[in-house]
């Protein structure tokens, strides 16, 4: 189905019921034909979203029709799981966001049904990481958190009290879910998902900071290179950049700075990078706000120190060098600052211990 199709469609349509109902069959008759991975039927899909969402008195018989009869059924058919080609991931997005969208102007008993199948379902998950949903009709991993993600997103309208109170209570069991996760897509849509929840609600806003950072602690633990990604995911919750509400400080733990310590040694280059992030974000947190900073054994920082700002400015510097392609033609300039450096972290460990 091309543009010129959906135009007449629409053209035909006397009311935004009966365009929705020409154009969900549209949909129905694409995907038996097995095109429902096609750019078209995105579009199609982006269509049927922006009726639906510009519509004020759509009512909720025909929200629920496109439900049963277009995201569901889709939710069943997409496994990224199985088959991760951009086609399916694209469909997966369009299918959330229309999902997503039919929440909010759904009965509100609909919607709280379906965030709570995708909450157990993720649980199953977290029980068992080799759950397989690839037969038809169940909802991938994938589709659980697409469809969670785009119903918390902030962008839309207020969520109903009901949704938001199921959302957050299922905060643990989502955060519990990246532990079994491998892959890094997967990860960073949950850590969305996580994110878009925090934003609901100040309101214990520790304890689902907290339940992360032992998650981060585990997985630290386990040789995992997920506390990193974590960490920058959520650093404007754990880093502030303006350091002003911070509610769960990690500058202050040894715990977080042993992390920093093996992350920049780490192996793969992107731990490297995202610890080489934390270390520059945090000390520019320090610089920039004044901030004195003293973990119990393996950090400080006296704030108004231009020498320190300066020492951390060059170590930063030279990890950064480290990285490049040609170390060996710029490394030579470095050594000067490196011993430097070496004096300082040694000066300070003295301190910090005596």
């Amino acid at each position: 189905m091309d543009f010129i199709t959906v135009k007449k469609i629409a053209s035909e349509a006397i009311n935004p019921a009966k365009l929705i109902e020409q154009v969900v069959s549209q949909i129905k008759e694409h995907w038996n034909n097995k095109k429902f991975t096609d750019s078209v039927f995105c579009d199609v899909l982006f269509l049927l979203e922006s009726i639906i969402s510009s519509d004020q008195d759509v009512k909720t018989d025909y929200v629920h029709k496109v439900l049963d009869e277009v995201c569901l059924p889709l939710l069943g058919k997409i496994h990224p799981s199985f088959d991760s080609r951009v086609e399916n991931l694209a469909a997966l997005t369009s299918v959330s966001s229309l999902c997503g969208t039919c929440l909010l102007k759904a009965e509100e008993s609909r919607a709280v049904e379906l965030v709570d199948q995708c909450l157990g379902l993720l649980g199953s998950y977290s029980e068992d990481a080799d759950w397989s949903s690839e037969e038809g009709g169940t909802m991938d991993i994938y589709g659980c958190v697409s469809v969670l993600q785009q119903t918390s997103k902030p962008s839309r309208n207020k969520v109903s009290p009901s949704i938001q109170s199921k959302l957050l209570r299922g905060y643990l069991s989502i955060t519990r879910a990246v532990k079994c996760m491998k892959n890094n897509l997967l990860i960073n849509m949950t850590l969305n998902c996580l994110l878009n929840i925090m934003n609901l609600s100040a309101d214990g806003k520790l304890d689902r900071l907290t339940s992360v950072w032992e998650l981060i602690c585990e997985e630290f633990e386990a040789g995992s290179e997920k506390p990193y990604i974590l960490l920058c995911g959520m650093s404007n919750h754990f880093f502030p950049v303006n350091n002003s509400n911070v509610v769960l400080d990690l500058k202050c733990k040894d715990a977080f700075w042993r992390m920093i310590e093996h992350g920049i040694s780490k192996r793969t280059p992107s731990s490297r990078k995202q610890t080489m992030y934390l270390l520059k974000r945090i000390t520019d947190i320090c610089d920039t706000c004044g901030v004195s900073v003293r973990s119990e054994n393996l950090f400080q920082w006296g704030s108004g120190s231009k020498v320190t700002t300066e020492i951390w400015e060059d170590y930063i510097l030279l990890l950064e060098t480290l990285e490049e392609k040609q170390v060996r033609m710029v490394l030579f300039s470095y050594i000067y600052h490196l011993l430097g450096i070496l004096c300082y972290i040694s000066k300070s460990y003295r301190i910090l211990n005596s």
